[in-house]
């Protein structure tokens, strides 16, 4: 179960920077969304088996099973994503214009009867209201992956903390 949640990581944390940029920055690009988690994903898969490679000899699931191996691949995954997105978002720019959002169309009931104007939908308080929002849920996004990041791990680190047994045989990937 183990070996299942760090390869979770390493697949999974290659989005997380694309999706925070797709979300809150206007200039961010399709292809900065697109190409940047691939490359996260091959970076930490690359550093996860080459850390288990360098450390432990060869490349098994006892040995992707190891803390560091997969510490290493997760932390690559989840870091690379973030300058390969900037790079490619700023090398060939393309804006994305939010207001194309005020299209999306209201999804009406047969049963309702009041139907509201979609002017009113996107009032300036509304926009203003939406605004701030997604300020307030950049600040506590960025906090939680520190404390995800920081402030959890590496007291338990320090503490020595142990979190599953050694497997005893070895499956090696061809």
């Amino acid at each position: 179960m183990t070996w299942l949640l760090y390869t979770i990581g390493n697949v999974i944390n290659p989005g997380c920077f694309p999706t925070i940029f797709a979300l809150l920055w206007k200039g961010r690009t399709k292809a900065a969304a697109i190409i940047s988690p691939i490359v996260g994903m091959v970076c930490g898969l690359s550093v996860w088996f080459g850390t288990a490679y360098a450390y432990y000899g060869g490349i098994t699931i006892t040995s992707t099973g190891g803390r560091m191996p997969s510490f290493c691949g997760c932390v690559t995954s989840f870091i690379v994503p973030l300058p390969t997105s900037l790079i490619i978002s700023l090398v060939k720019p393309g804006k994305l214009d939010f207001k194309i959002f005020n299209n999306i169309k209201r999804v009406e009931s047969t049963t309702v009867q009041d139907h509201d104007d979609q002017a009113e939908w996107f009032t300036p308080e509304k926009v203003q209201y939406m605004k701030r929002m997604s300020r307030w849920a950049a600040f506590w996004s960025a906090l939680t992956i520190t404390g995800h990041v920081l402030l959890w791990p590496l007291p338990m680190n320090g503490a020595k903390m142990v979190f599953s047994k050694q497997v005893s045989h070895s499956i090696y990937f061809v």
